[in-house]
């Protein structure tokens, strides 16, 4: 048994090959010690990049908070266009101060759609708006009802027969502090299209359908019929044929004031389906009534920007028409683009350019009597404003978060991935060699 040991020692002796072992052999040892220290850091750097881009991506892309409801409501001093990679609101956000259209895009898609700026932070985020239809066939987008608890919008439906390709199903109203959405889908063999959408006051809506004739591309609308709809307890009821083809066209032309809805060159009363005809004013572009109801302002002339027509109104409204007086023109110090709504009773919203800058604009409140402006909100893109927060105290906003790219995150992860199989499949390789 003792020899055993040095037996098997000499005969391993026999069989080794003749030769000294390489020169470099502890050099290549060292070497390979190196590059293994250095493979594991890289690893370790690269496992903690994937954990770090995983969880930025994670808090990135979370759904946006909805606002606190205890914040006063106030009306930012500017407004930004939201990044088109912000995520939508975690529930009903609560009365919005502004809602706008932008590009939303996710890995795979691209698509135009609603976000919403709530009235208490000044929060943004997207709108989940339940089949809405994109891209929106019709001249008036989603519109804000004056408390901003509401925004009605043109919505997909069921259709009979072969759709014509600029129908809509229908009209929605989301409600910003429930979550609740109504739907009104008449029935049709190619789908609806329509003009008008507005609010006449927070809880009423006034709207026109017709009826495409005919499917694909071709085919004319027609059978035009203006609704009403109380939102806190009924459903769309018709109007008068009259008052309905008072609507018909008139698009973003409509606007409210008292509950009173304005259509050049009629006025209509949802409450009573009442029609005032306007003799001698305008037939067309936006026209707003003063609180007052005794004067009717709008832009001047045929151009764009504009100055500001203050028209004072002879007659009742009750009494079927009234007759538009000769314009009192205002030059506030900057050219008007569009009329938003009412500051108070002597001051009206006015979108105007802002100073410097040829692509922004901004909002000022222009007295009617003097044509004086103050500047309002700064400038940047304006969306649909509440009008009935107008008059709310202005705050300083913040712009909303700008989250990256997810295809680039996406990009550098994957890169990462593979880092680390070329290193092991790398360090593998070395070890069988």
């Amino acid at each position: 048994m003792r020899t055993d040991l040095p037996d098997r020692l000499a005969d391993l002796a026999e069989h080794t090959p003749p030769g000294s072992p390489p020169a470099d052999l502890w050099d290549r040892g060292v070497r390979r010690h190196r590059v293994a220290q250095v493979g594991r850091v890289v690893v370790a750097a690269v496992l903690v990049s994937l954990i770090g881009l995983g969880g930025w991506t994670w808090h990135s892309t979370r759904p946006v908070e909805p606002a606190g409801t205890h914040g006063s409501t106030h009306l930012p001093d500017r407004f930004f266009l939201p990044s088109p990679w912000l995520r939508s609101f975690d529930g009903p956000p609560g009365p919005l101060v502004a809602i706008g259209t932008a590009t939303r895009k996710s890995l795979f898609h691209s698509t135009r759609a609603v976000y919403g700026v709530t009235a208490s932070e000044g929060t943004y985020g997207f709108l989940d708006l339940p089949a809405k239809v994109d891209p929106d066939p019709t001249e008036s987008g989603p519109a804000l009802s004056p408390d901003g608890r509401h925004v009605a919008y043109w919505t997909s439906g069921t259709i009979t027969g072969r759709p014509n390709s600029e129908a809509v199903g229908g009209v929605a109203v989301y409600d910003a502090e429930s979550g609740v959405t109504r739907f009104f889908r008449p029935s049709s063999d190619h789908g609806l299209t329509g003009d008008t959408l507005v609010w006449a006051d927070d809880d009423t809506l006034v709207f026109d359908v017709g009826r495409w004739a005919g499917g694909g591309d071709a085919g004319t609308s027609r059978n035009y019929v203006g609704y009403v709809w109380n939102t806190r307890d009924g459903q769309p009821r018709p109007l008068d044929d009259s008052i309905g083809s008072d609507l018909m066209g008139s698009g973003l032309s409509a606007t409210a004031t008292g509950g009173l809805v304005v259509t050049p060159p009629a006025v209509l009363d949802p409450g009573t389906g009442h029609s005032t005809r306007l003799r001698s004013g305008p037939t067309a572009g936006p026209a707003l009534l003063t609180p007052s109801l005794d004067q009717l302002v709008t832009l001047h002339g045929d151009s764009n920007p504009a100055w500001i027509d203050v028209r004072p109104l002879r007659g009742s409204l009750a009494e079927g028409v009234v007759e538009v007086g000769a314009p009192h023109v205002l030059r506030p110090s900057r050219r008007v683009y569009a009329l938003l709504g009412w500051v108070d009773a002597l001051h009206v919203a006015a979108v105007t350019r802002t100073p410097g800058n040829t692509f922004e604009q901004q909002i000022d409140s222009v007295d009617i009597r003097t044509g004086r402006s103050t500047h309002l909100v700064g400038g940047g893109v304006i969306p649909t404003i509440a009008t009935g927060l107008l008059s709310a105290p202005t705050a300083r906003s913040a712009s909303p978060p700008r989250p990256w790219d997810q295809r680039w995150l996406v990009g550098g992860i994957t890169c990462c991935l593979l880092v680390v199989g070329l290193y092991l499949w790398g360090a593998t390789r070395g070890r069988r060699a």
